[in-house]
């Protein structure tokens, strides 16, 4: 159609100056190439490469579905008949605002999520002219938040797809994931042709199989055991029997059918989380290339409660590795250091990683330590000791030939306990002065 208007501008153009120059030759060829310079000047328009652009041919200021790539295009008496409407196709990445629900036990959690996209679908003109009626990029961010919000608050507060309480939505992020891409680009998802969620399926078809969520197992596909090991940690054993007895039921077309299915399914939604894939969405004009649950985040009480826990959590572990740690050395020293008692052993242990101030005591000629107030092992020191019994319990009556009592609550040769009511580590500096004077004993310090 523009060639044939240039042609019907020339022609046109030639029939003017036949009847307005017929006698003057040169006068009519400067005047036909004045004006088909600003004809062409005119007629020419360059759509943009930076940032990435492509245009929308119009005429008489109404758009076609024809796409125009970026470079030069020739729009005859622009912009009367033929016109061109500019589209910047740069990527837009989209980070959405976390996204506050309540799952059904009334916890609120923020769902964070991200989406990259293109304007236009590649191949089809009248995406481009979709794009511009939805509001361009205002609109179908817009649009795009909208949908996700509304479909995340579903998901959160569903009793069959969606989580059961705060812990299930952290641990099915996937999920998440799964259920939102399908509401965005649901017309190119390939479907699932079963009644049972597509989510379950994606579980049960893993390798190895997941986890099941309690609305699967509510629903009788699958039994789960939570078994308390005594170290305080969990174990968890789950099988697939009631959904793989559904499985198997079917006959063996639709089991491929159904396999092959869920496969692609997993192929598209693990796709767009790593952004190697394009899927159109028409309603909108777009194609998006990369789709992420980026968190799943617990707010409120109970993010506090679970921060406190998990740090309980790590403040134990790191208790057991230095009981552990303690008691292997304690058992070694007394193991090679013949008569060594256990308090000696004690105090050479915290000297070592330097947690007293050792003190050294002369009764009699003999020298004893004291002053070790087991600065480090104040708060496990029951646990060393039963570390220590259950390990080395023979060994350690070997060589403590003092004997009585409990040789790590209090180091006290000579009584003061009995006399001040508390070991003499325990002392002030003025009781420990009264308690050597009077029992003529002489201090010094290494």
């Amino acid at each position: 159609m523009r060639f044939i208007t240039t042609l019907i501008v020339a022609v046109v153009a030639f029939a003017l100056s036949e009847m307005f120059l017929p006698e003057i030759f040169w006068l009519k060829v400067v005047v036909l190439s004045i004006g088909a310079l600003v004809f062409s000047k005119n007629a020419f328009k360059k759509i943009d490469n930076t940032p990435p652009s492509k245009g929308v041919l119009a005429i008489f200021g109404r758009r076609l579905n024809v796409e125009l790539k970026e470079g030069w295009h020739f729009f005859p008496i622009h912009p009367f008949i033929f016109s061109y409407v500019a589209v910047n196709v740069e990527m837009v990445v989209q980070d959405l605002e976390p996204q506050e629900v309540r799952t059904p036990d009334k916890t609120q959690v923020a769902v964070e999520t991200s989406i990259a996209w293109i304007p236009g679908i590649e191949g089809e003109g009248e995406s481009l002219n979709t794009y511009i009626n939805k509001g361009g990029e205002i609109g179908v961010r817009k649009s795009l938040r909208n949908g996700i919000e509304d479909r995340t608050r579903t998901w959160a507060a569903s009793n069959d797809e969606g989580p059961a309480d705060w812990e299930e939505a952290q641990a099915l992020k996937g999920d998440a994931h799964e259920v939102l891409v399908k509401a965005i680009l649901r017309e190119s998802l390939t479907e699932i042709d079963s009644p049972i969620p597509t989510t379950a399926w994606l579980r049960f078809f893993a390798r190895p199989q997941a986890e099941p969520s309690d609305y699967d197992i509510a629903q009788g596909w699958a039994k789960k055991r939570v078994t308390v090991l005594p170290n305080g940690k969990k174990r968890k054993r789950f099988s697939w029997k009631g959904l793989d007895a559904i499985f198997q039921a079917y006959t063996d077309d639709v089991k491929e059918m159904l396999e092959r299915q869920i496969e692609k399914r997993r192929e598209d939604v693990r796709a767009v989380r790593e952004g190697s894939a394009k899927f159109p969405i028409r309603s909108l004009g777009i194609t998006v290339v990369k789709f992420n649950v980026k968190e799943v985040k617990v707010e409120g009480a109970v993010a506090k409660a679970a921060e406190l826990e998990e740090k309980e959590k790590k403040e134990r572990a790191a208790d057991e590795v230095e009981i552990q740690n303690v008691s292997d050395r304690i058992r070694q020293l007394l193991a090679d250091i013949p008569n060594l008692t256990v308090q000696q052993a004690i105090d050479i242990v915290q000297t070592e990683r330097d947690k007293v101030a050792r003190t050294i005591i002369a009764v009699n000629g003999a020298q004893t330590a004291v002053g070790s107030d087991l600065l480090g092992l104040a708060g496990i020191a029951k646990q060393v000791v039963e570390a220590l019994r259950g390990g080395n319990s023979g060994q350690s009556g070997q060589n403590n030939p003092q004997g009585g009592g409990n040789p790590i609550t209090g180091f006290d040769p000579t009584g003061a306990k009995a006399q001040f009511g508390k070991p003499f580590s325990h002392m002030t500096k003025a009781e420990q002065d009264e308690y050597l004077r009077v029992h003529n004993i002489q201090r010094r310090t290494k």
